[in-house]
């Protein structure tokens, strides 16, 4: 179809590096082979800063040891050689991206068994840097301080109507990590005591807010999304 503005199909990059990261409009392009056809849409793009939120994590991933795991050996050479096969091919961009992705997997998978992945990540932070991609997380935005005072207060209702010492408002911190600490254990507190209800509204209410927390099996990682 034609683009223009007034059909309201058009999107500027700089209107979409208001929404999207740079990196995520690259991997967006890159995913699908130069002489193809490439559809735009906000799905696409979604999708794409999904995808490169995932090669992050995998590239910067914090372990107790991730240097210093001898008990498997990663070895990197079929990674670097399908890759190189995928750009000597016509610059399959598209078959590429899948090699990071494969890549990323494993780093992961090694690194939930407590195996050293350093040379891995190194190889993928050297692989995207070909295909453009920095693989640098971008700051996080952080959600206002007040709203979360305020939810305390709610909180320190249900903590006291569960048994749970209140926690002080006169010391309550005014950093959104330490106030996001506090909610995030007193709703762990709440789970343990299998007050599912106050749990839920705890989760709930940071919805409301724009805030999604995920229960992992190193405890409750909260992400803005603005």
């Amino acid at each position: 179809d034609k683009m223009s503005k007034s059909l309201g199909n058009l999107r500027t990059i700089r209107e979409a590096l208001e929404k999207y990261s740079a990196d995520a409009l690259r991997i967006f392009v890159l995913s699908s082979h130069y002489r193809s056809s490439l559809t735009y849409s906000e799905e696409a793009l979604e999708a794409a800063e999904r995808g490169i939120e995932r090669l992050q994590n995998a590239g910067h991933i914090e372990l107790d040891d991730a240097g210093l795991g001898y008990n498997y050996i990663f070895n990197t050479d079929p990674f670097r050689q399908k890759f190189i096969e995928a750009m000597d091919d016509d610059f399959n961009t598209a078959r590429a991206m899948a090699i990071l992705f494969d890549l990323a997997r494993d780093i992961n998978r090694a690194g939930e068994s407590g195996s050293g992945v350093a040379s891995a990540q190194r190889l993928l932070v050297e692989l995207a840097n070909v295909l453009g991609l920095t693989l640098k997380p971008p700051q996080k935005p952080l959600p206002d301080v007040e709203p979360l005072r305020k939810l305390l207060v709610s909180i320190n209702q249900w903590r006291k109507l569960v048994g749970l010492n209140e926690i002080s408002i006169n010391k309550m911190p005014g950093e959104v990590e330490s106030l996001m600490e506090l909610i995030t254990s007193t709703r762990s507190a709440l789970r343990d005591k299998e007050q599912w209800e106050y749990a839920d509204k705890i989760r709930s209410r940071l919805v409301e807010l724009n805030i999604a927390i995920e229960d992992t099996v190193k405890g409750t990682v909260w992400k803005y999304k603005r």
